[in-house]
């Protein structure tokens, strides 16, 4: 048996495959974006599984923090479809059914009205999160060490990070 280990300066996804008597580890960079790169063709076999979606509201600032934790790392891309509209896809994962739902928020009165999870319609091998905005916020997305965890913020740019008013998935 043998044990590597692999020091990165940077965060990134990986993905690592038994080829023969070889393990075949391929490490990717998370693009400035907030995708991380796909290697080969860009289609993402289904190999991990969404464990749990909470959503939080961040205190009196109104910002609103989603967290998605994975069985394992997953690429994703985070983007602002409209004034109204965030959406983070998750690629290569499949979604339990009694995590596909709608939270309402709309009475905590944040930024964040309603949030869906579902499988994406254009990619079936990918799960989707769409958030309704009360109006256009800018969202970061984080992936913890283990990339096992993403954490999905909308709020105002001016906005520091407070406790959360927890609704859990």
């Amino acid at each position: 048996a043998a044990r590597v280990l692999v020091s990165l300066r940077a965060d990134c996804t990986y993905r690592a495959r038994a080829e023969g008597s070889a393990v075949v580890l391929t490490v990717s960079p998370i693009a400035a974006a907030g995708r991380a790169a796909q290697p080969g063709d860009g289609r993402a076999e289904s190999r991990g599984v969404v464990r749990q979606v909470q959503f939080a509201r961040e205190g009196a600032s109104g910002a609103a923090r989603i967290s998605v934790v994975l069985d394992a790392p997953a690429p994703y891309v985070a983007r602002v479809a409209s004034d109204r509209l965030a959406i983070l896809r998750i690629e290569g994962v499949r979604l339990a059914e009694a995590l596909r739902r709608t939270f309402d928020a709309s009475e905590l009165g944040g930024v964040v009205q309603s949030v869906s999870v579902g499988v994406d319609s254009d990619r079936s091998d990918s799960v989707r999160l769409e958030a309704r905005l009360s109006g256009r916020e800018p969202a970061t997305v984080e992936a913890d060490a283990d990339g096992r965890r993403l954490v999905w913020r909308l709020a105002p740019a001016d906005v520091a990070v407070e406790q959360p008013d927890q609704v859990d998935g």
